[in-house]
């Protein structure tokens, strides 16, 4: 619930901050597309210490992303901005350390087996909703700007495990039958926090923005009580987009 009434705080603090510079700013509210690159990965962590061999070394995966953002400038300064987004993510596991070998305990023969070369990944796409604090510097032509705030995200589509690289039966050293990225149990919707830093050319009325923002996921893809195999299981998102956004309203404030 804190995480939930930081990342508000985050939002509403400009609001009381740069209230008093509203009188006569003539306010306005953008509509365009954004798309760009996705860099993903699932921060797994085993509950059992033992069992840690059977996470394979992760990097962020590239994908993709493309939707429809909303801004209001409100006063100088500052907006509020909000989104709709599909986005392609996921992770890739790759089991295989820096001597070229990956071993785990095979417990039928009571004996370290080599399971290096194996692959697991899978993709997974969402929609996301972030709503966030807009903060810009300049006034004409090139504007600075940093995102920050809030987001929910909701799985539509659950895609399939691949696993390649190993046989079956050393694929199974490392995804047990309790394993949940094995299942199709998994929580649909997640929450998190988000913030960016990008720059914003503006041609006559139209406005065009690229950004580089970092998604942190607070909650867990996979159930995490401590009779559950993992304690972790969060999203973490680098991503790299582009947007078109042109004024639809233009008002005085009060």
């Amino acid at each position: 619930m804190r995480k939930i009434f930081f990342s508000l705080f985050l939002i509403l603090f400009p609001t009381l901050l740069f209230s008093q510079y509203r009188r006569d700013f003539e306010q306005e509210i953008d509509l365009g597309i954004s798309g760009g690159v996705d860099f993903s990965k699932v921060s797994f962590l085993h509950n059992m210490q033992n069992r840690m061999n059977q996470l394979g070394n992760q990097s962020f995966t590239p994908n993709y992303r493309f939707g429809v953002v909303c801004r209001y400038i409100s006063q100088y300064h500052f907006g509020l901005q909000i989104e709709t987004n599909y986005v392609k993510a996921g992770w890739e596991e790759s089991f295989i350390d820096e001597s070229g070998s990956w071993y785990v305990l095979d417990s039928e023969i009571n004996k370290m087996v080599d399971i290096a070369g194996l692959l697991v990944s899978r993709d997974i796409s969402y929609i996301e909703v972030p709503l966030l604090a807009h903060i810009y510097f300049g006034k004409r032509k090139v504007r600075f700007f940093v995102n920050m705030g809030p987001f929910v995200n909701f799985i539509i589509d659950y895609g399939q495990l691949n696993l390649s690289g190993v046989d079956e039966d050393l694929q199974k050293l490392v995804l047990k039958d309790d394993d949940p990225r094995l299942s199709d149990d998994y929580r649909s919707v997640g929450y998190g926090i988000t913030g960016g830093l990008g720059l914003n050319f503006i041609f006559g009325k139209m406005h065009f923005l690229l950004e580089g923002r970092f998604m942190y996921g607070f909650s867990d893809l996979y159930s995490n009580n401590k009779s559950d195999v993992f304690q972790r299981s969060n999203n973490q998102l680098f991503n790299v987009t582009a947007s078109v956004m042109l004024p639809v309203v233009k008002f005085k404030g009060d």
